[in-house]
């Protein structure tokens, strides 16, 4: 339940609202659409560094090894953004 409580409090501070209505929104499962902004913007923020990256990295090698490691972060994220959220939607 704690992590339930930390992720109500950062999206409160997003969203403006209290935590117990953002708990309670993502829970009922009717917004979708919101929930899946999460896998949206960390798609468009790993893209995002991969160009900075691309563009500003001069060794080959360094321009690889980072964006393994950015997409790997991302990747990491998303999975703990997606057991949240279901966290959530279960009550568990």
């Amino acid at each position: 339940m704690a992590h339930d409580a930390v992720l109500a409090k950062r999206l409160s501070v997003v969203t403006q609202d209290d935590d117990q209505r953002v708990l309670e929104r993502a829970g009922r499962g009717q917004d979708p659409e919101d929930l899946s902004q999460v896998g949206v913007g960390l798609h468009h923020g790993q893209l995002g560094l991969q160009v900075v990256i691309e563009d500003y990295v001069g060794s080959d090698g360094w321009k690889l090894a980072l964006i393994v490691i950015v997409k790997f972060i991302a990747v990491l994220f998303g999975l703990g953004a997606i057991v949240a959220i279901l966290r959530i939607g279960f009550g568990g």
